[in-house]
């Protein structure tokens, strides 16, 4: 079929090549995702191998799918494969925890221990890290500000209406607008 699948390939033209047969394009599929979706799934069930056969069934159900009828949005077929792997963890989840009978000592202690994760301390630095570059790629300055003193610094509306010479129904036109600017320079920076 096709073996020249270029890296710029949209979602929906990959969910039509899988729908007819193209196998380079179900290669494509799994090679884009399958790091994401390992990474998301070892955070959920946190053992390695666990993580490792979700995903493999993961993909195998999307491409299942995708080869039979398909997907509703496929402009969204990251958010498809991304709730397929989350919805099998709990499945796993649940089968587990039906089964166990007995008191689990190491997740009791983990739970007590009052300190984050080092991955999650990682995600939040990495989010943090994302949300700066972000700002910073805002084309208005007024943007960045409105943004960073409002939401990073909590400064109250009253003060910031004061400080710009706005009034208060203005003030929420602007930050509407500079929510909806950051979100799709966000979007851009993100597959999910």
């Amino acid at each position: 079929m096709h073996d020249d699948l270029s890296p710029g390939l949209g979602p929906a033209e990959l969910c039509e090549r899988i729908a007819a047969g193209d196998p380079a394009a179900e290669t494509e599929l799994v090679r884009r995702y399958s790091a994401k979706i390992e990474f998301i799934l070892r955070r959920r069930c946190r053992d390695a191998s666990m993580a490792a056969d979700l995903r493999q069934e993961a993909f195998i159900v999307v491409l299942q799918r995708l080869r039979d009828r398909g997907i509703e949005s496929p402009d969204r077929l990251s958010a498809f494969i991304y709730q397929t792997a989350i919805n099998l963890a709990i499945g796993e989840a649940r089968t587990f925890y039906r089964r166990n009978t007995h008191a689990d000592w190491e997740f009791i202690d983990s739970c007590a221990d009052q300190q984050p994760l080092l991955s999650d301390r990682i995600e939040q630095e990495q989010r943090a890290q994302l949300i700066n570059k972000t700002l910073k790629s805002l084309r208005q300055p007024r943007d960045r500000q409105i943004l960073r003193r409002f939401y990073l610094t909590e400064e109250p509306k009253e003060s910031i209406c004061v400080s710009m010479d706005v009034s208060s129904e203005h003030f929420d036109r602007v930050v509407f607008r500079a929510r909806a600017r950051f979100r799709k320079l966000l979007e851009r920076h993100v597959d999910f």
